[in-house]
């Protein structure tokens, strides 16, 4: 703006801390000298909002504001911060809410797969857990279901940026068992040649197999109501989907 016009920074979060759309203190009537004796405070009340609190879907619509940027654009500036993501229970005893953490440096992708894949296959595998450590194991799957009478993994999911080498390792050390592995905005065929490739190659035991699938650019829309209820079936075409390896 012009000379004289006071500079005000957007404040992270929906609706900025403390429920402004903007803070400057000048822009507030404050005189020069108040608002030099405030910055340190108002720098911190800055740091502390950026990652704390919760978003629900709605809000998280909010803050990667459609129309305005790209998807990929928006959630990038986004993944610096943590906070939780809220998903509100589905009503007539549909599916419970669930919270998840996005932490820094995470992808607000990542955690839309997280909950994505937790939708589709919590009802096939109650005890589906998120972000679940096993005793013993390597790796931390971002989903893990433990079959009840062996206490084995049942189901295992990878969203994301997975190395091959950990494909193969998880497919080798559990064959038989539902291994997913989670890809966004991609086009599956290449990548699911890759991983096919790799498990030929280093031949894990019989039955290592994994489930490939890729979620669509739009899937916070697809896939939420404007409420942020979770809509989404294994079925739905916008989803691509590839099995390779002989326990796939």
């Amino acid at each position: 703006g012009g000379a004289g016009v006071p500079r005000c920074r957007r404040l992270p979060g929906p609706g900025g801390v403390l429920g402004l759309r903007h803070a400057c203190p000048q822009a507030m009537g404050m005189p020069r000298s108040a608002v030099a004796r405030l910055r340190p405070l108002l720098v911190l009340v800055v740091v502390l909002g950026a990652g704390a609190g919760a978003l629900t879907v709605p809000e998280l619509r909010q803050r990667i504001e459609p129309g305005a940027r790209s998807f990929r654009k928006a959630t990038s500036e986004l993944k610096r911060e943590a906070f939780d993501v809220e998903f509100p229970a589905a009503p007539g005893g549909g599916a419970p809410a669930l919270t998840l953490r996005k932490a820094a440096g995470e992808s607000v992708e990542h955690v839309l797969m997280k909950a994505l894949l937790w939708g589709m296959y919590r009802e096939e595998y109650p005890g589906l857990e998120v972000e679940r450590e096993l005793e013993g194991e390597r790796f931390k799957p971002d989903l893990l279901a433990l079959d009840a009478a062996t206490g084995a993994p049942a189901f295992w999911a990878e969203c994301g940026k997975t190395d091959l080498n950990k494909i193969v390792a998880v497919a080798g050390r559990h064959p038989g068992k539902l291994f997913v592995v989670a890809k966004y905005r991609i086009q599956l065929q290449g990548y699911a040649a890759s991983v096919a490739r790799e498990l030929q190659r280093t031949r894990p035991r019989p039955g290592g197999g994994v489930l490939l699938v890729a979620f669509p650019d739009d899937s916070l829309d697809r896939y939420f109501d404007d409420a942020g209820v979770m809509c989404i079936e294994r079925a739905d075409a916008g989803l691509q989907w590839a099995r390779v390896g002989s326990g796939a």
